[in-house]
């Protein structure tokens, strides 16, 4: 009837423009804070600028948070090593016997070494923060470039008394960025030989099938992750004692991992294995 076609044209019509309110105010209801999500395509050329300027002011208002935030956590952070550097320099000033000053010079070139690697990971973590999605993505080879990652760190394995034990096929292929991949592997192979004891092995296997996609992890013998402690595990500058120095890491490490594997469309989790120790699975899509 005629009424039913008016309803039904009517529908249709209020249907087609509400599209391009609807979708920018669903994309608006789902960002989180650092959530990667692509702004929605839109048919009006002022309706994709609705939605541009959205993205705009996210950018805008995450960028005031994360500096606001990053500020007070690296000043928090950097509050100890300055504290220990002065405190070893005001005593360098008395006379004392050289094993003593020794001592307090160590201690001022570790506290050193300790606040460049804050900085260090900071500034990689911010520049992975920043980007929304990979530039120019590559096929690469994930079995070669968990090998590269090896071998990087034959020396800190070797000085651990620590041995590797892969199981790596040929041929797996990914589409992403190498440096980051390699940053990414080589923070989590790090993390578990700073969590070996010396004398056992740490295991780095690869797969990939239909339903899980493609997966690496990385297993180590160590204490494990208390339980309070495995939902903070990715926070920044959360950090355990390392069990061989007792001391904590920049707690950056982690945080880039996780950055990194969701720029490239991807997870990472963190999980304790029935015989002691702990596994670190990264999966790609």
């Amino acid at each position: 009837s005629r009424l039913a076609a008016i309803a039904l044209f009517a529908s249709l019509g209020t249907s087609w423009f509400a599209e391009p309110i609807r979708k920018p105010a669903a994309y608006v209801r789902q960002l989180g804070p650092g959530e990667r999500r692509a702004v929605p395509k839109l048919r009006s050329r002022e309706a994709r600028l609705l939605g541009e300027a959205f993205e705009d002011l996210r950018d805008k208002l995450e960028g005031r948070q994360y500096v606001e935030g990053y500020v007070r956590t690296l000043t928090h952070e950097m509050k100890s090593p300055i504290a220990a550097i002065k405190g070893a320099a005001e005593l360098l000033q008395e006379d004392m016997p050289p094993e003593r000053r020794e001592h307090f010079l160590s201690n001022i070139d570790a506290e050193t070494v300790r606040m460049q690697d804050v900085i260090d990971r900071l500034l990689a973590l911010s520049t992975v923060e920043n980007r929304k999605t990979l530039e120019a993505p590559e096929r690469l080879n994930l079995s070669q470039l968990v090998r590269e990652v090896i071998e990087s760190h034959d020396t800190a394995l070797e000085n651990c008394r620590l041995t590797l034990e892969t199981d790596l096929p040929p041929d797996l292929w990914v589409r992403g960025d190498a440096a980051l991949l390699e940053m990414a592997l080589s923070n989590l192979l790090q993390n578990a030989i700073e969590f070996s004891p010396p004398g056992e092995a740490i295991q780095i296997h690869a797969s990939s099938d239909q339903s899980n996609g493609l997966v690496v992890t990385v297993k180590d013998h160590g204490p494990g992750i208390p339980m309070y402690a495995l939902e903070r595990a990715f926070d920044h500058f959360y950090s355990l004692q390392r069990p061989k120095s007792g001391k904590k890491s920049s707690g950056l490490g982690l945080c880039i991992v996780r950055e990194i594997m969701e720029l490239h469309g991807g997870s990472a989790t963190l999980e304790n294995v029935a015989d002691h120790g702990a596994l670190a699975p990264v999966r790609f899509p």
